[in-house]
């Protein structure tokens, strides 16, 4: 497939401008079905935080299980969340236009038992990354669960990457011209290993449950409190 943006056959669909293609509505990934089983297995009513949410598919999935989503974008879909919630007559998502920083520095409500974060925490500076997910263990419940993924060094993005040889505690960087082009992702970026994402979380309290590379490369792994 020529037009297809990588090995799965996603297409270029930006709808947040300089934070690439929107996956979300295209299909459902590994990582997706992990976090959905976890939230299948939990009683129904439980808090969920969805962080960079995009397009609300996966807020949707988690509600119509019977829990409270929290969901959090930097780009508007309030409308959007609005018009699927009047349709499925879901009362338990409530969408925050801010990013995953303004959220957990403004954080004031109950505990949360599932955290789910897809393509997003690259975005953020590692040094803000560190205090978020700092935060982030204060904000989750004893036993409680965090699925997250970031955009890989050892994936096409790293190509001629000029943050490459940094420590990811300093790494921040834009993507080549032509990943750039290619992605739809613009600004500096934090690409991770797997051992960066570990170290990540753990200097946070969080123990590993999973971690691993997709085919396409980027880093994806699951954490508990």
């Amino acid at each position: 497939m020529t037009d297809a943006l990588n090995l799965y056959g996603d297409k270029k669909k930006v709808l947040s401008q300089g934070r690439g293609s929107d996956i979300a509505s295209q299909r459902i990934d590994d990582l997706d079905r992990a976090a959905l089983r976890h939230s299948i297995e939990q009683p129904s009513g439980i808090t969920i935080l969805d962080l960079g949410c995009g397009f609300p598919v996966n807020p949707t999935r988690h509600a119509l299980l019977g829990h409270h989503v929290l969901a959090v974008d930097t780009y508007d879909f309030s409308r959007e969340f609005g018009e699927i919630s009047a349709a499925l007559k879901l009362e338990n998502i409530t969408f925050l236009n801010q990013s995953l920083q303004e959220a957990l520095s403004n954080w004031h409500r109950q505990k949360v038992d599932l955290v789910y974060s897809q393509r997003t925490i690259h975005y953020v500076h590692p040094v803000e990354m560190v205090e978020a997910i700092s935060r982030l263990f204060e904000v989750v419940e004893a036993g409680g669960a965090v699925f997250v993924s970031a955009s890989g060094l050892g994936s096409e993005l790293g190509e001629n990457y000029p943050g490459a040889d940094m420590p990811w505690e300093q790494r921040f960087a834009p993507l080549s011209e032509d990943m750039q082009k290619k992605h739809g992702i613009e600004g500096d970026v934090c690409l991770y290993t797997e051992a960066d994402l570990v170290s990540l979380f753990e200097s946070a309290g969080f123990s590993a449950r999973k971690i691993y590379s997709s085919p396409f490369g980027n880093v994806k792994a699951s954490f508990h409190r």
